[in-house]
């Protein structure tokens, strides 16, 4: 099978997908790093490998990642996925910017899975969520911009209700 890419903006669902395909097709999670502060029941290890700013940049100075981006540059909020985790990992989480530093002979091995919700409906997720660390307008405006153009997939849901076995069967 060919490595899934999940993409989307905030409060589209590319954690409940991601999770749901590993569970239900036995995927290898990417668990990618970040410097953010984690959220209210997140998991250093099993959300995201938490790391310091410090820490962040200097496994970019020993080309460490495969990809990465700075979400917010003025908090240094960075993103990304190791070499090793690419390598042994088959559902991977991504922003645009990410999929874009794929090689070309790479990217012909995934499939992206663009989640394309209605902004409304990504509006109220967002606003559920606890310990929301960062403004959900903010947020809803840079993700517009981030997908204004983004056309890299091979799979989009705008179906916020979307059925996982259903996508199964297409990916089968």
């Amino acid at each position: 099978m060919k490595k899934i890419i999940i993409c989307g903006p905030g409060g589209s669902g590319k954690d409940y997908l991601a999770k749901a395909l590993s569970e239900k097709l036995s995927l290898v999670k990417d668990v990618s790093y970040t410097s953010r502060p984690p959220r209210e029941g997140e998991i250093n290890g099993i959300d995201y490998n938490f790391v310091s700013v410090q820490e962040f940049e200097s496994m970019i100075e020993k080309d460490m990642f495969f990809e990465y981006d700075c979400f917010i540059p003025e908090k240094k909020w960075y993103y990304g996925a190791s070499k090793k985790g690419f390598d042994s990992s088959n559902i991977f989480i991504k922003t645009v910017k990410g999929i874009a530093q794929i090689p070309k002979h790479l990217r012909q091995e995934c499939l992206v899975i663009y989640l394309n919700p209605d902004e409304q409906i990504r509006e109220e997720r967002l606003s559920k969520r606890v310990g929301m660390q960062d403004s959900i307008k903010r947020r809803i405006y840079t993700d517009k911009l981030d997908f204004e153009r983004f056309t890299d997939y091979d799979i989009q849901i705008t179906d916020p209700f979307f059925n996982v076995d259903e996508l199964i069967l297409k990916l089968s």
